[in-house]
């Protein structure tokens, strides 16, 4: 688990001196897949493309990206390029006012790991599940009791939806603000992707994106815990528990929780 304070680059900055072998270890296997006429191509189309709407829809997270990029020691446009590739969705649920998500591909889970964020005073502090490279993330809880989970990512050409997830709990508390800020940013971003999104009351709903524009419904909860759960994010106690396997195929679980050093925090609404 790391740990980022201060502004976007600085968080960034953080990461990328933490975990800058990964990331350049990440970025070695996709230009090695490319092959090198490829890889310049997908350079310039990453660039010009999914990060220019990310630079003047969410700033605050390009220039994480940023951070990460200088600490790491690796070009910008590789990881806007990266985060493109690495379209990740889970199986996600509501049980007994928590959130529930399988994560199936082994390969994306032994690259996630957690992260918390405690943003200068701009944005509530979150606890979230991410990556190296990352400046979204898959699935995180705020300090507000706000939980997200990405449930679906797609359409390549098109900015991650882990943004946006970082996006909510950066900025927003409960359903209601949740839902309208998703649907302020999210109308830029365009893309195919589906949110789940919980608060402390125990409602929950679902932002769905694609062709025919934004659409937010109801999520019922479900009574039976889904098989092979990985990741369990509590509201009430703003909690994350990831549970995976590691090389020898023993269990092991990862908590983090809040509350975290305290910022004055503005967001948007109840």
């Amino acid at each position: 688990m790391i740990e980022t304070q201060g502004a976007p680059y600085d968080q960034g900055w953080e990461q990328g001196a933490a975990l800058g072998e990964a990331v350049r270890a990440q970025l070695a296997s996709l230009r090695a897949a490319a092959g090198w006429i490829s890889w310049r191509r997908q350079l310039r189309s990453a660039h010009r493309g999914p990060a220019e709407l990310v630079r003047r829809f969410l700033p605050q997270h390009h220039e994480r990206l940023c951070g990460v990029a200088d600490a790491a020691r690796v070009p910008l446009a590789a990881l806007e390029l990266l985060a493109g590739s690495q379209r990740v969705g889970v199986s996600g649920g509501v049980r007994a006012g928590r959130l529930e998500a399988r994560i199936d591909s082994n390969d994306i889970r032994n690259r996630l790991l957690v992260r918390r964020s405690v943003p200068d005073a701009g944005g509530f502090a979150s606890v979230e599940l991410t990556s190296a490279s990352w400046a979204g993330c898959l699935a995180g809880v705020n300090a507000e009791g706000l939980a997200v989970v990405c449930e679906r990512d797609e359409a390549s050409g098109a900015p991650t939806c882990r943004l946006l997830a970082q996006e909510l709990l950066l900025r927003t508390r409960g359903l209601a603000s949740a839902r309208d800020h998703a649907c302020r940013r999210g109308r830029y971003l365009s893309g195919v992707w589906s949110l789940l999104v919980l608060d402390r009351s125990g409602q929950a709903i679902r932002l769905d994106c694609d062709d025919a524009g934004i659409h937010c419904s109801e999520l019922e909860p479900h009574e039976a815990t889904l098989e092979g759960v990985s990741l369990t994010l509590d509201p009430d106690t703003c909690r994350l528990v990831a549970a995976g396997s590691d090389e020898s195929g023993e269990k092991e679980r990862v908590v983090a929780a809040l509350p975290l050093p305290r910022v004055e925090a503005r967001g948007y609404g109840n």
